[in-house]
């Protein structure tokens, strides 16, 4: 029994041997762990090009879906319309209409995206005006940017008391929707 015991500690060393050697020869393979390239990535400096317009458009479409779906689910638990309280523990505070600032779905999936949407229609926006130059105005494309820009300020007005925008102090739902005209505009 002795014997089995030495050969199976016998075994552990040995590969944890192995390990450690293979473990040594990766990293002496590398030399800076931390460059990466990502191939597919649009370089920050790729947005001035009249190319990237459409992925831009695209990009605003996307987080608005994103976070549209988001805000029907929450609103619709938050109004009784719908109950769900069997994926996070914060659903049910969300029908006890009890939903903190620290709730971690409230932020994470609501109030962060909502926020991410309306920064990324209106930064991308104001660099369309930018690099399509005098054609900016009539370009559907930025007028569909500013159209879901302005749907992100409605859900702001409609779904928050009060929200600060660029580190501004808190604005009430009605200059929301004022400012969510001036993107229609």
């Amino acid at each position: 029994m002795l014997d089995r015991i030495l050969l199976g500690r016998t075994r552990r060393a040995r590969a944890a041997l192995v390990a450690a050697i293979a473990s040594a020869g990766l990293v002496a393979g590398c030399s800076d762990f931390l460059r990466v390239e990502n191939p597919g990535a649009v370089e920050a400096d790729d947005l001035n090009s009249p190319e990237y317009v459409t992925l831009m458009q695209n990009g605003v479409i996307s987080q608005f879906q994103l976070v549209s779906s988001w805000m029907n689910y929450y609103g619709a638990i938050f109004t009784d319309e719908l109950s769900n309280t069997h994926v996070y523990f914060e659903e049910g505070l969300f029908d006890q209409r009890n939903v903190a600032p620290e709730n971690g779905t409230y932020s994470f999936f609501l109030y962060g995206r909502l926020h991410q949407a309306r920064f990324v229609a209106d930064s991308f926006a104001s660099r369309m005006q930018a690099v399509l130059a005098d054609s900016a105005n009539r370009d559907l494309r930025l007028a569909r940017v500013k159209a879901y820009g302005g749907l992100n300020y409605i859900m702001l007005g409609e779904n928050l008391c009060e929200s600060p925008i660029n580190v501004s102090a808190p604005l009430q739902p009605d200059e929301l929707f004022a400012r969510a005209v001036e993107r229609f505009d």
